[in-house]
Formats: structure tokens, C-alpha cells, sequence
């Protein structure tokens, strides 16, 4: 899979300017629990694919919150608003980074990821997944434009 997402990424100007790869965070005990983070193997094969440092580590999930697979847009929103802090804002600071996630689905995660990397000073925040899950009504309800 990161090499599909190597190339996507060869390939595509969005990702021209990044500089490194940030995978999306579990929380310790959830990682531990699991015994992988599915998003850290594929930054961690990702960088080795692109040559991009992988800044392991800068991103923490600092809540341990529920699941998401069950909740609303709003939920989902919610459930993620200030979970994720930055460890040592000078890792990030004026970096252009790649957020590696393995399912993008209402970009809820994504965006509160993006926006603690960006509140610590990162320069650019852009989103690399394996897949983007279908629209169903429920996840659109509310949403703008």
C-alpha cells in the first residue's frame, strides 16, 4: 500500500513541497492493546519509498477517545476537538508535512491532526491515505459545502 501511495504522491503536485511524514497517532494503551499502529507501518514504509523523514513520535494522541466508527459528523468532530498535541513544537516548526492515515472518512482526525501540527508551527499540512471510505447520508448530515 505506501507504494501505490509513494507514487500518488510522485505523481501529484500537492505533495511536490512536502518535506517529512507524520502518521496519524494511536493512543499508548490502545497501541498497546492492538500491538501496531496500522498508520505509523505505513509512514515508516512510506518514507522508505519516498525518502521523506518520518517524524515519528511529534504527534501524540493525548485522549483516549472512543471509537469513531459509530458516530455522527458532529460526533466525530467532537470526539476529536484538542486530542492530539505536539511534542516538541521545534520537530515541526516550518515543516511541510505529509499526515499518514490508513482510512479517510470524514476527515474529522485528519483535520484535528493538521490543525496541532499547524498550531505548533508547521509551514503546510497535507493528508496521504490508503483509502477515502464512500459518503454515506448519515456522515454528510450537516455538513457545508
Amino acid at each position: 500500500m505506501a507504494l501505490l501511495m509513494a507514487e500518488t504522491m510522485r505523481t501529484d503536485p500537492r505533495f511536490s513541497r512536502m518535506e517529512a511524514l507524520i502518521p496519524v497517532p494511536l493512543y499508548p494503551a490502545k497501541r498497546r492493546a492492538r500491538g501496531y499502529n496500522q498508520s505509523e507501518l505505513l509512514a515508516r514504509d512510506l518514507s522508505q519509498a519516498t525518502k521523506l523523514p518520518l517524524l515519528g513520535g511529534a504527534l501524540v494522541r493525548a485522549v483516549n477517545t472512543p471509537s469513531q466508527s459509530q458516530l455522527s459528523l458532529g460526533e466525530r468532530v467532537a470526539n476529536v476537538r484538542d486530542a492530539f498535541r505536539i511534542k516538541n513544537a521545534q520537530q515541526v516548526r516550518d515543516w511541510r508535512i505529509v499526515l499518514v492515515d490508513d482510512v479517510l472518512t470524514t476527515g474529522s482526525t485528519a483535520d484535528a491532526c493538521a490543525s496541532a501540527l499547524l498550531e505548533a508551527g508547521a509551514a503546510e499540512v497535507s493528508v496521504a491515505t490508503v483509502a477515502r471510505a464512500a459518503e454515506s447520508p448519515s456522515s454528510s448530515e450537516g455538513k457545508k459545502g
